[in-house]
């Protein structure tokens, strides 16, 4: 069987540091439940997968972001360092990852600024809570921005 053609699309706006494997290949149905429990052994650490969206730009794009497990070693790092991966994706993103078998955990609002140099970025933000899933009346957690 043939794999299916390749769409390349340019990025725009940053760096892509993350790289997909991809092997495809066939197994024998008896050898089935070893490769799964193979590969079940192969996961890993946990990580998050965290879903946002512009409510001033309704038109914008879904984001969705990757996080990885913070590293241990260097402690004279003032700073978490872990992986992170962010795709822009369609609209349709939340019935996408409900498909998946993923369930929303929490939702909240942040308005602030971010600053960016380089591959810095700084975000200043105010945090407000959603009391009713979907609406935007949001109470601030605090009075302050973090």
């Amino acid at each position: 069987m043939e794999a299916p053609p390749v769409t390349v699309m340019p990025v725009t706006g940053g760096t892509i540091n993350k790289m997909e494997y991809l092997l495809q290949g066939s197994v024998l149905d008896q050898a089935l439940d070893s490769l799964l429990h193979r590969l079940r052994g192969q996961q890993g650490n946990p990580f998050i997968l965290r879903a946002r969206r512009s409510l001033s730009h309704p038109t914008a794009p879904w984001h969705l972001r990757y996080l990885g497990q913070p590293e241990v070693g260097d402690k004279s790092r003032h700073a978490l360092v872990r992986n992170c991966v962010d795709v822009a994706t369609s609209h349709s993103l939340p019935e996408f990852l409900n498909e998946m078998g993923f369930r929303m955990d929490h939702e909240f609002v942040a308005n602030g600024h971010i600053f960016r140099k380089g591959a810095m970025k700084v975000v200043v933000t105010k945090l407000s809570r959603i009391l009713v899933p979907g609406t935007r009346r949001t109470p601030s957690v605090s009075h302050c921005h973090i």
